[in-house]
Order: structure tokens, then C-alpha cells, then sequence
């Protein structure tokens, strides 16, 4: 079936589960034709894990799998189509308008002047609810010639309060930051282990007055496992998920949150907090 052909049946559709395949990749114009032709989509997840069992193929997400793709898709969707004859065989005019956006979920790093025009509609209107960023693109794979060159037109994310102020929705209440440390990089340009920052995602919560989640997974840093004693001490935050703490620092974590009325989850960082009961239970 054509893809025009399968939106148009979709196109009351509120809610897809998209999963690349060896036979099926997003290509740049295959991004803008699903955006587009789902004026009611009220969710967005591009993720970088491919589920092999989805708790609910009707679930209100949009999940593409290979998450460093993301960029590359939104960035080219935005280009004129003749420069990419292959790729566009029919024009794009416009950016993706979702401006009832609920859920946007990215486990990879999209430059702030492309998220912009996704996320600033659903903001604006109050619509969006769940926000999941990550702020280095070259976290995983320091090394790799592939991702480093991503630096070269990286937009860094210094203060997501700012930077990020497009993505201030007012009924926001689950916030998710992934791969972040702001602590000072040594004279080549990395950040040592044992040294941690993370300061500016507590400014951040502070923008959204309805936040009670949040979804912290910086990384393997020495002392990111003291943050997570501050984010249980904020008082915005009801529900903290993690996967960095261990061992005496989750016992003492343990007893900290009981005391502020938080609730404490171990969650892996390639479960989204909405599907952190189905992973529990497919696990038992």
C-alpha cells in the first residue's frame, strides 16, 4: 500500500506507531508526508530503540526508531525539494504544524532551531504535555568521526531556560533530559567523570508551574548520582525516574524521597516514563 494511500485512511488518527524495518526507512519526504497528512496527531516520539512488542499498537506516540536520524530528517524536511530530487518527488512547502501536540519524546540531539517551529505551536496553546530532549550529540560515541562532526553545526544547549524558552508550555508536567553535564570541559574539549553540573535543569523545571515528573539520565558521570538527592529535595518534583542510582546512594536516595513524598523509580533510559508500569510488567 501506497503511503499516501495509508494516511488517507489515517488521517481521523490521533495517535501511530511507526517502526523502521529493513524494508521501510524514513526517508526526509516520508517524514513530512506522516506529519502532514495527520492533522489530528496529538503525539510525537521519535526514539532510538526499536520495539519489537509495543505495549499498544493505538498508543498516542509517533516512534521512529533510530533516533540520530531525527536531526537529518527535520533539518532536510525543511530544504527546498529540488535540491533533493531523489528524496522529494513531491514539494514540501511547509514545516510539520502540530499545534496539538502532546507528547514529544527524543532520546538523541535535535539542534534548537529545528525543534523551534515543531514544538512553539503545542507551547503556545498550552497543548504540550510531556517534553523528552537530550543535549549532546556526541555523548555516546566521543570517538566516533560520524557523530563527532555533528559538532560542526551544533547549537549548544548552555541554558534550556533561554535556549529551550520556545518550549515553555504552560500544562507541561513531565519534563526529560538526557546525556547533560555542564560542568567545565577540560583544554580538550571533554568533560572529566568525576566532574558534574547540573544547575541549569533545575532552572529549567522552574519555567513549568504543572510539573510533577521528571526523567533525568545525564550519564555516567561520578557525582551525577548527588543531583538526583536535588531533584528529589525541588519541590516541584512528585515522581523522579533514574537509572544512575546504586547501592547506598539509592538506599540513602530511598529515604530522602520517602520524606519529601517523592516517588523513586530505577528505570532503564530507553523506557519512556508513560510506559514504565507495561516495562515492569513484561519483565516480571
Amino acid at each position: 500500500m501506497k503511503l499516501r494511500s495509508f494516511l488517507k485512511r489515517l488521517s481521523h488518527a490521533k495517535s501511530l506507531i511507526i517502526l523502521e524495518t529493513d524494508d521501510f526507512r524514513l526517508t526526509p519526504h516520508k517524514m513530512g508526508q506522516i506529519v502532514n497528512g495527520l492533522p489530528r496527531l496529538q503525539r510525537l516520539h521519535l526514539g532510538s530503540r526499536k520495539w519489537e512488542n509495543p505495549p499498544d499498537v493505538l498508543s498516542r506516540e509517533l516512534l521512529v526508531s533510530e533516533a540520530k536520524k531525527a536531526s537529518y530528517h527535520l533539518d532536510k524536511a525543511t530544504e527546498f525539494p529540488t535540491d533533493y530530487p531523489n528524496l522529494y518527488p513531491d514539494p514540501i512547502t511547509d514545516f510539520p504544524h502540530l499545534p496539538h501536540l502532546q507528547t514529544f519524546r527524543c532520546r538523541s540531539y535535535i539542534k534548537p532551531s529545528l525543534l523551534k517551529p515543531l514544538l512553539e505551536p503545542a507551547a503556545q496553546n498550552g497543548s504540550l504535555e510531556v517534553l523528552e530532549l537530550a543535549i549532546d550529540p556526541t555523548f555516546r560515541f566521543p570517538s566516533d568521526p560520524r557523530i563527532r562532526h555533528l559538532l560542526h553545526n551544533a547549537e549548544p544547549i548552555q541554558h534550556p531556560a533561554t535556549d529551550l524558552s520556545f518550549a515553555q508550555s504552560e500544562n507541561l508536567h513531565t519534563l526529560g533530559l538526557r546525556d547533560f553535564n555542564w560542568a567545565d570541559a577540560d583544554s580538550h574539549g571533554s568533560v572529566l567523570a568525576s566532574t558534574f553540573n547540573g544547575k541549569p535543569l533545575l532552572d529549567w523545571i522552574e519555567c513549568f508551574p504543572k510539573l510533577h515528573t521528571v526523567m533525568a539520565y545525564p550519564g555516567m558521570y561520578e557525582q551525577a548520582a548527588g543531583f538526583m538527592l536535588e531533584l528529589i529535595r525541588h519541590p516541584s518534583v512528585k515522581e523522579l525516574h533514574q537509572s544512575v542510582l546504586s547501592g547506598i546512594m539509592w538506599d540513602e536516595a530511598k529515604k530522602l524521597a520517602a520524606e519529601h513524598g517523592v516517588k523513586l523509580h530505577h528505570t532503564v533510559n530507553f523506557v519512556p516514563a508513560g510506559w514504565y508500569e507495561w516495562y515492569k510488567e513484561g519483565w516480571q
